[in-house]
């Protein structure tokens, strides 16, 4: 928590700070830990009726539009809709989360082959 935060900590209530503090905190991605650019659209009687959220750097997404989500990481790219039994869901669901960890171990290990070789 930087000083910005710590000085708005003193003059806000304790129930508030902590809204304000995580309802501004950017989303990280959980792959490669970078800054997920999000983006949604609103309408007047539905509410919420996409979101998108991806990253630049590593191909990680999670699309929802309209009852039907597309989620992508790597070369693994799944969709379903909102008429989906929660079965099938679940086992998508644990599926793209084992698929985000492999991501992220293949990343790290790039990562140690390129500083190997050149160090």
């Amino acid at each position: 928590m930087n000083t910005r935060w710590r000085q708005f900590k003193k003059l806000v209530p304790a129930e508030d700070f902590y809204e304000c503090y995580y309802e501004n905190k950017p989303q990280l991605c959980p792959v490669c830990r970078g800054k997920l650019e999000e983006s949604s659209y609103y309408e007047e009687y539905h509410g919420c009726v996409e979101e998108n959220r991806h990253c630049k750097g590593c191909g990680y997404a999670r699309y929802w539009s309209y009852g039907s989500t597309l989620l992508e990481v790597g070369s693994l790219s799944i969709s379903y809709s909102y008429s989906t039994p929660d079965k099938e869901v679940s086992l998508i669901e644990d599926t793209f989360a084992r698929e985000i960890v492999k991501e992220r171990n293949r990343r790290k290990m790039e990562i140690r082959k390129y500083y190997r070789k050149r160090g």
